[in-house]
């Protein structure tokens, strides 16, 4: 079990290191790509708290499912 992991987890390092060799990535999208989760997620605790969720925890949950699936 051991081996298997160490084999495996030697073979991820090696395609990594090898994609990251292949070029470089822009610095930008880097920096832009955390917003693109963070965002919708503070949009959504805002609209929960506008819908008067604030002390139901069900709640935010559902609207959260809801604005996934939209």
């Amino acid at each position: 079990m051991t081996a298997r992991f160490a084999w495996n987890h030697r073979s991820s390092y090696r395609r990594h290191i090898a994609a990251d060799r292949e070029g470089f990535p822009n610095i930008g999208t880097m920096m832009f790509l955390p917003f693109l989760r963070v965002v919708p997620m503070h949009l959504t605790i805002g609209l929960a708290a506008a819908l008067g969720m604030q002390g139901t925890l069900a709640g935010v949950v559902i609207l959260i499912a809801r604005v996934k699936q939209g």
